[in-house]
């Protein structure tokens, strides 16, 4: 049986891990933000250049579709309730 100090260790060990996490996440849905972004930049820059080679749209779309990928993977921030 571990004894009361060796659990608080433990717990301070999980703690930081769960903040490790949480912050990588908090990164990960700034980085999904900024290339969503970026991809409506891209979008407007073709759509005002006209004709764009199928490759560009290919590789815009596919960079649209693995953002969106990630951005389901990530929840979203919680709504705060009103006071």
């Amino acid at each position: 049986m571990a004894t009361q100090g060796e659990l608080v260790g433990r717990v301070n060990v999980l703690n930081d891990k769960l903040t490790k996490v949480g912050t990588e996440i908090d990164g990960l849905q700034t980085t999904t933000d900024e290339l969503k972004v970026t991809i409506q930049e891209l979008r407007d820059v073709i759509a005002a250049g006209g004709d764009v080679s199928p490759e560009l749209e290919t590789a815009v779309s596919a960079v649209e579709a693995k953002a969106n990928e990630l951005d389901e993977k990530i929840p979203d921030a919680p709504t705060p309730e009103p006071i």
